[in-house]
């Protein structure tokens, strides 16, 4: 079974439903390691619906960010984050869940899961709100936030989910890799989220943003570009165009977030001195360069360097250096000619990486 069939049941169990405020009342009463336990109590009963193989309680000073750690079909490995009403409270709630999102990389997870166990009120309201959004910015599959609203029914009830229900749930939410289906299935929760008692929240936005976001496009020809170049005659233009549209699609992918990420380094990008062609970018001076820490920035790059997107790549020789060479025929690095290409005809970069513009080329 795919890995991501094994996630898709585990979150199955977690959607119980939506609590209200009032409800949420009950986590004032609930210490942290009773969170703990009564969380383990719940995915145990649950354990032939997702074929659990191991939980551990993890908790501890040096926990790398995960309270739970849970084993699905012996291969399948995912970490849990319990945040109660004290973890709230703290004055650095924020960067602390920030930091333990970065070293719950050092697990090898395949899946990251923050839970916010708090009362709601106007203080913790406010930080829920704010690290809830902002970690919908990094837009990668690896976690997933709930708020108090969302795991109250896991807490407080604590009973188990009905078999059909379990199944008919996996069934609306088995994969769909078709655009068309996926649009269909946004248009279905947009309409049902405007009936009655419709009111504007951050999820309508993301619904309306995710059925109106123009894709990048991919592009037919590039003459300009081609000809700077100066391709070899055994080279067809077509190979080269098809090896473009990779890329268009690849970046096409990336939250705006990581695309903009993407240009800094590019555009910050100079010629290496260890590897012909590639271009690399010093990690201290990009960490710099965002005011960011090393491990919330290399939890950005493994998304960029994973096998999805591979857009840049490490060498363990070279620990402080991320590299950017993406080969295309001719033995061209397509991200080095694109950049010398923009400074050369006075264009902006910035317009192809982050606004997809790829027309300039032509």
């Amino acid at each position: 079974m795919p890995k991501i069939d094994s996630i898709i049941d585990f979150s199955i169990i977690l959607n119980r439903g939506y609590g209200s405020k009032n409800d949420c009342d009950f986590f004032d009463t609930v210490t942290h390691p009773l969170l703990i336990d009564i969380f383990i109590e719940y995915v145990n009963i649950h354990k032939d619906f997702i074929g659990l193989t191991k939980i551990e309680n993890r908790q501890s000073i040096a926990d790398s960010g995960c309270d739970v750690f849970i084993e699905i079909r012996g291969e399948v490995k995912i970490g849990v984050q319990i945040k109660s009403k004290r973890d709230v409270k703290d004055e650095a709630f924020s960067n602390k869940v920030k930091a333990q999102y970065a070293e719950s990389s050092a697990l090898g997870l395949d899946k990251f899961y923050i839970l916010i166990c708090s009362p709601i009120n106007t203080s913790s309201e406010r930080k829920i709100n704010y690290i809830i959004s902002h970690m919908a910015t990094y837009k990668t599959n690896y976690h997933a936030v709930l708020n108090p609203n969302n795991c109250i029914n896991i807490f407080q009830n604590n009973t188990k989910l009905d078999k059909n229900e379990f199944l008919r749930l996996k069934q609306l939410y088995s994969r769909e890799d078709s655009k068309e289906n996926l649009e269909s299935v946004l248009k279905s929760i947009q309409k049902s989220l405007e009936s009655d008692g419709y009111k504007e929240t951050d999820f309508h936005s993301a619904i309306k943003k995710a059925l109106s976001r123009d894709p990048f496009q991919e592009i037919d020809s590039a003459e300009k570009f081609i000809e700077f170049l100066n391709l070899p005659d055994d080279i067809e233009e077509t190979e080269i165009i098809n090896s473009i549209n990779d890329f268009i699609i690849k970046v096409g992918k990336l939250s705006e977030e990581f695309k903009r990420l993407f240009y800094l380094i590019i555009s910050e990008a100079s010629y290496s001195e260890h590897y012909i062609e590639a271009l690399e970018m010093d990690l201290y001076e990009l960490e710099s360069l965002l005011s960011t820490n090393s491990g919330t920035l290399m939890g950005k790059l493994k998304v960029l360097t994973s096998p999805k997107y591979e857009l840049l790549s490490y060498d363990d020789d070279e620990p402080n250096k991320v590299y950017a060479n993406i080969w295309i025929p001719g033995d061209h690095n397509l991200i080095k000619e694109l950049k010398y290409f923009c400074d050369e005809n006075e264009l902006s970069i910035e317009e192809l990486l982050v606004k997809g513009d790829f027309s300039l080329s032509n």
